[in-house]
């Protein structure tokens, strides 16, 4: 979008009988008033930093788009041919922002406080990176499923509750009822069901799923494997009644291609953050952006012909 949500403008203009419409001659911010003055500035500032955000991308050309719709969710760089092998390959949830994004964020944001101040604010990190993301990229449906869940886990934590893989399942129940009670909105979107149906199988199936590929792969593999299947066979059921086919081949083409887009995030994180400080380093990480952008899309073109 033009206009960030959070944003106040004002828009001059004049009505148009001939087009019919509304005509913007003149924009300008507005001043902000009123109880939630503290809020509104918040989401300025997060306006403004998708803003910067997108014009230092789009200099990056199609590795940037594919950057801004991993961390923001805006597709509007993103070439409508790519997003669509996403979708045949099976894919789409990579885009699509989840549970893997928000694990990302958590998980650098602890591995940078775990170096810089040890092991005792690691997990204070983790919770920051889990909220900072949240509130840059917006709760989608999926997104703020995996924010309530990441929550009702650091509540625990904080109060030495013993939280391990048989508590995640009355984790996921509680977390379900929470957002219908919070959005129930959102509990028709594809997002919501898809989200809710992966997470439920990988939580019910991946174990048993892991006996038999640790035949076939080796454990590391396996496990990723494991987890594939477990959230394509929950999710096809859905996939099939609305777009009337299931890419099954998208459980081998996540083994692959999210790995690389975990490397491919790290380096743009990198790279926006020195960018940033030092711009002349701007079009060097544009280089190796693209060219791992480019193996991304060769694996995704692959499986999206099967």
């Amino acid at each position: 979008p033009i206009i960030e949500k959070g944003e106040s403008v004002i828009l001059e203009g004049t009505w148009s009988k001939t087009l019919n419409a509304f005509c913007v001659e003149n924009v300008k911010s507005s001043e902000y008033f009123g109880k939630n003055l503290f809020l509104q500035k918040l989401w300025h500032l997060r306006s403004l930093s998708r803003l910067y955000l997108k014009r230092l991308l789009y200099s990056w050309g199609n590795a940037g788009a594919l950057i801004l719709s991993l961390l923001s969710g805006s597709r509007e760089y993103l070439l409508q041919d790519v997003a669509e092998k996403f979708k045949l390959a099976g894919l789409s949830h990579i885009l699509a922002l989840s549970g893997m994004h928000l694990s990302f964020f958590s998980g650098l944001f602890s591995f940078v406080g775990n170096k810089i101040f040890g092991k005792k604010v690691k997990s204070l990190f983790s919770l920051a990176g889990v909220m900072f993301f949240s509130w840059f990229a917006g709760l989608s449906p999926s997104l703020f499923r995996a924010f309530l869940f990441s929550m009702v886990i650091a509540v625990l934590q904080f109060f030495k509750c013993r939280v391990e893989e048989d508590c995640f399942l009355p984790v996921l129940a509680f977390v379900f009822m929470m957002h219908i009670v919070l959005r129930p909105q959102d509990v028709f979107t594809l997002a919501f069901m898809l989200s809710y149906s992966a997470l439920l199988g990988i939580l019910v199936c991946s174990t048993a799923f892991m006996r038999y590929g640790t035949f076939l792969f080796p454990s590391s593999i396996a496990h990723s494997v494991s987890s594939s299947v477990a959230a394509f066979v929950f999710t096809a059921p859905i996939s099939f009644s609305v777009f009337g086919a299931v890419h099954p081949f998208g459980i081998f083409a996540t083994v692959i291609v999210s790995p690389l887009v975990s490397v491919f995030l790290c380096i743009a994180v990198a790279g926006i953050l020195f960018s940033l400080m030092i711009p002349f380093l701007s079009p060097a990480f544009s280089c190796i952006l693209n060219a791992l952008y480019c193996l991304i899309l060769f694996f995704v073109r692959f499986f999206a012909r099967g």
